[in-house]
């Protein structure tokens, strides 16, 4: 086992989002009520990313170029996400464009890697990632900031209950098939 075998490289990558984003509540979160449910948000993500790149790390081409660019849009995003908890505008304008990144991503991979149903469910979770970040925005823009990031953070949170436990996304067949 190597550090680029996906649960290795899966551990690593999220312990790393995991301690920025614990780095940035405890030091740069100014009012921790406030900033809450951008922490749940982002624990909730950072959890979500372990099973993504376990899954996803095992059927990607380790050679494919536009992925390695997109990953590294992705880890930049969840930097910027991190720090971004101080301010909900930065928090939710780094959510909306990691989402973006990462529907790019899996849109790239249809016609590399054979499994079109797996990348299509993929694309439309992260595309509603785009929608509940934009959404959240135009809460915290109409001046509804608690409860458009306590929403975020709820439905983000309810999303991923659906996605890991009522319909999994993360998981492929003995086949490796969906």
């Amino acid at each position: 086992m190597t550090i680029f075998d996906p649960k290795p490289k899966a551990l690593i990558a999220s312990t790393f989002f995991f301690l920025a984003g614990l780095y940035s509540w405890i030091f740069l979160v100014s009012d921790h009520r406030a900033g809450l449910p951008l922490f749940i948000f982002y624990i909730t993500i950072v959890v979500n990313t372990f099973f993504s790149l376990v899954l996803f790390s095992s059927i990607i081409p380790r050679e494919n170029v536009t992925q390695k660019i997109l990953d590294g849009l992705l880890i930049v995003c969840y930097l910027l996400l991190a720090q971004g908890m101080r301010d909900p505008a930065s928090f939710l304008f780094f959510d909306t464009l990691l989402f973006i990144f990462a529907t790019a991503k899996y849109a790239f991979l249809l016609g590399v890697v054979n499994h079109p149903r797996l990348l299509k469910r993929k694309i439309l979770a992260d595309l509603s990632g785009v929608c509940a970040g934009v959404l959240a925005f135009g809460g915290l823009v109409a001046g509804y900031s608690y409860v458009a990031t306590w929403a975020l953070a709820i439905v983000f949170v309810i999303a991923n209950f659906i996605l890991f436990f009522i319909f999994p996304l993360y998981r492929l067949d003995s086949r490796g098939h969906l």
